[in-house]
Parts: C-alpha cells; sequence; structure tokens
C-alpha cells in the first residue's frame, strides 16, 4: 500500500487496537522471538557476540518494565 495512504490508515488502526487492548485483562504470559541479533552486529561491523549481549538487555529491560505492570 502506498506510504500516503498506509500511514494515516496505520494510526487509526493502532488508536482502534489500543482502545480494545485496554479493556482486556493483562496476558499472563508472552512470548518473545529473539531473531536479528547476529545480523545487526554484522551490520555494525561487530562480532556476533555484542549483537547477542545488546539482545539480552534489551530482554532484560522488557523484564523490569513488564514486572512493573504487576
Amino acid at each position: 500500500m502506498k506510504r500516503a495512504i498506509r500511514r494515516p490508515l496505520e494510526g487509526i488502526y493502532e488508536a482502534r487496537l489500543a482502545a480494545h487492548v485496554h479493556q482486556l485483562p493483562p496476558p499472563r504470559h508472552v512470548g518473545v522471538i529473539l531473531d536479528g541479533n547476529r545480523r545487526w552486529a554484522a551490520e555494525q561491523g561487530g562480532p556476533a557476540s555484542r549483537g547477542h549481549r545488546v539482545g539480552a538487555s534489551r530482554i532484560a529491560n522488557l523484564d523490569r518494565k513488564s514486572t512493573r505492570l504487576n
């Protein structure tokens, strides 16, 4: 879809989705697919281990934020 049409529609969709989601109970489980850490590191010119460390720190941040929701 062309960007000029897609962008406004995404905003409307996100607003409707947010209104609906806030009416539901919070999820008890969340799955996270860790994909792209090695690729990201390669694009940054670093070793795969750097991508894995950065990805792990993002997961730790997500865990801290989700813990505060309860």
